[in-house]
């Protein structure tokens, strides 16, 4: 079966993935119920992974890391993967800022940057801020909605699990709530 579907085409998992390079031409798979396709190269792609925020998050009085509702994704143990994040924001009150960073599984390493306006620019002059896997960014906000594109590599270890985005308020806030916006997204794609 196949999720119930009519008139579909389904990929059951390969009972032996590939371990040879096609010649001429390229090898399509399932493993682990994540379409693959070999290429005579050598390389392995994947179709992009991505979670969309179907519905606006709010934090109030806190200023603990809490995982994101919607923004993580399953990564596969001992694989690379190129990252992509659109973070859309705002905060109900004047002046706040949100604290914001990944937890990854155990073993794996990560480097990301984001886009941030350079302190103090008026033309918003953008500067990329380079974090590690254990890095966390505070960002300005207003009532205004705001936004931050990241971008990263992951090296996974030997250990699978989620890239999960995690935040809260950068200063406790008790009246006025820090929001992540619906339409935020996180994309991983194996490189």
């Amino acid at each position: 079966e196949f999720g119930g579907g009519v008139k579909v085409i389904g990929l059951a998992n390969a009972t032996t993935v590939p371990a040879s390079n096609p010649t001429g031409g390229l090898v399509v798979y399932s493993e682990g119920g994540v379409f693959k396709i070999r290429e005579s190269g050598g390389a392995i792609r994947t179709m992009a992974r991505i979670a969309m925020k179907t519905a606006d998050e709010s934090v109030l009085n806190s200023t603990t890391l809490q995982n994101d509702d919607h923004l993580f994704i399953a990564l596969e143990a001992n694989k690379r993967y190129l990252v992509r994040l659109l973070l859309n924001m705002v905060h109900d009150g004047a002046a706040p800022s949100i604290n914001f960073g990944f937890s990854v599984p155990a073993g794996a390493t990560m480097r990301w940057y984001h886009n941030n306006p350079a302190t103090g620019t008026v033309d918003e002059t953008t500067v990329w801020v380079h974090h590690t896997e254990t890095g966390t960014e505070v960002f300005g906000l207003s009532t205004t909605v705001r936004g931050t594109y990241i971008v990263g590599f992951i090296k996974m270890g030997g250990t699978a699990g989620n890239l999960q985005l995690q935040w809260a308020q950068a200063t406790l806030d008790a009246v006025n709530n820090t929001i992540v916006k619906e339409g935020s997204w996180l994309e991983a794609v194996l490189a």
